[in-house]
């Protein structure tokens, strides 16, 4: 058979699918459980998430919630770390207990007949937890050591410079959710108690089970572990602010050996609640979340200037960055910017051909089960839903809603994500040769990289 390998292959069908079925109940004190039954193997995964992260942290302990959701498996009212480590152990289960923008996560995986015991430990370190000092000391220090390491990789300062300039120092999404070394050095244990005592609340809590366990099940063990979790009144979350308005800049993080240049373009996105969600995030696949993107096809396949270029809508509580990211060879940075901007432009002014949006749609559709083959990925997803208050029949819904969305739906969002006069423009490189590569396109300031 002859190939003709100057035309692009059409791309298969999509497979149909359909998001796993779920039933949800909530306790009288206000937690709320769900449980995707799948008996195929006597497998569980449980997971407690709590609503409001890192978005809820101060300018002045920005990290606290990363560092606490850490802390909260490291000991127990009646057990040490070595204890729950070892219970953990016993059973071949796994336990882990984090943060993020938008949620604290405490879980764990076992056989379907440890679920109950680890249930019970769960409640216990999400209620409970003894919180240390050494624990803290030990936390703390790995954690300035992870950022003294990531404050050595260029993509790294590049994001963190790109997210302030949109949205400024004090704004919850003006840094990273795992805070600077001087608010993590701040952190005190009196801090971690009180963030314990504030965040943590049922009528907050989400407690999710997908494997071979049915919502009567779950319901049960709850009640007989969590029903006296009760508090006097339900504690509304604040909303996150908007970004302020402001006009093109362009930073130059002053790195002079680099040899070559990291590059990120940032500017305020959408909320996950968003009505318009689904179309923003095809548009940014269509611009540059996929091989087949504008920006990737232009940079790499035309020009040759980086081995990849990438766009990434954050969704979130509230309305998260939409980046654009690549490195290239310094030389290149200039017209890099430019042909972004352009590429940028040129979707705002026109909307992309029903064959681009087709192509795109079939993408999101065809990747989507992908993120349901574990366990882990399907209690991921119904987090998701309780997270950002979405209809609980989201996923279901999902093929039938990408179906619908058209070119002009796509160019609407357009018009709003990707005007270029607000854009924050980040280079991290040699500044001197960068500066006249970089002014043809909007005013430049240059500084220092920081620690």
């Amino acid at each position: 058979m002859t190939v003709d390998r100057s035309r692009r292959p059409a791309a298969a069908p999509v497979e149909p699918f359909s998001f796993p079925a779920f039933e949800s109940h909530t306790m009288s004190n206000g937690l709320e459980v769900q449980a995707a039954t799948d008996r195929r193997f006597p497998l569980v995964q449980l997971g407690f998430v709590i609503r409001g992260g890192a978005d809820l942290d101060s300018s002045e302990r920005r990290g606290l919630s990363a560092l606490g959701a850490g802390l909260l498996d490291e000991g127990t009212g009646d057990a040490t770390a070595q204890d729950i480590a070892e219970f953990v152990e016993r059973r071949g289960a796994e336990l882990v207990s984090a943060g993020d923008w938008d949620g604290i996560y405490v879980g764990a995986s076992s056989l379907a007949p440890h679920a109950e015991a680890l249930l019970d430990l769960l409640s216990r370190i999400l209620r409970s937890p003894s919180f240390p000092g050494a624990e803290l000391e030990r936390l703390r220090s790995m954690r300035l050591a992870d950022l003294a390491n990531r404050a050595t990789q260029p993509a790294f300062v590049a994001a963190r410079h790109a997210v302030e300039m949109t949205y400024g120092a004090d704004h919850p999404y003006g840094d990273t959710f795992l805070g600077t070394s001087e608010t993590v050095n701040a952190i005190t244990l009196d801090d971690v108690h009180s963030w314990h005592a504030d965040r943590l609340h049922p009528d907050r809590t989400l407690l999710v089970a997908a494997g071979d366990v049915d919502l009567a099940q779950l319901a049960s063990w709850a009640e007989a572990h969590l029903a006296d979790w009760r508090e006097e009144a339900k504690i509304e979350l604040p909303p996150v602010p908007s970004a302020p308005t402001r006009s093109r800049v362009i930073r130059i993080v002053d790195r002079p050996d680099a040899a070559q240049t990291e590059l990120r373009l940032a500017r305020q996105g959408s909320p996950r609640a968003a009505a318009d969600y689904l179309e923003a995030r095809v548009l940014s696949l269509l611009f540059g979340g996929k091989f087949t993107s504008r920006l990737n096809l232009n940079l790499r396949e035309r020009l040759g200037i980086t081995y990849g270029v990438n766009s990434r809508l954050s969704g979130r509580r509230g309305a998260g960055p939409f980046t654009v990211g690549c490195a290239v060879d310094t030389g290149a940075a200039g017209t890099a910017v430019g042909e972004i901007l352009s590429e940028m432009d040129a979707l705002a002014e026109a909307a992309p051909t029903e064959e681009e949006v087709e192509d795109t749609k079939n993408y999101l559709l065809g990747t989507f089960p992908y993120e349901l083959q574990t366990l882990d990925g399907v209690v991921e997803h119904l987090e998701e839903l309780v997270l950002y208050d979405l209809p609980r029949d989201t996923f279901h819904r999902l093929p039938e809603q990408v179906a619908r969305i058209t070119p002009e739906a796509v160019h609407a969002v357009a018009r709003r994500l990707l005007e270029t006069r607000d854009i924050a423009i980040v280079a991290v490189g040699p500044a001197a040769e960068l500066e006249p590569f970089l002014a043809p396109h909007g005013p430049t300031e240059t500084v220092s990289s920081r620690p």
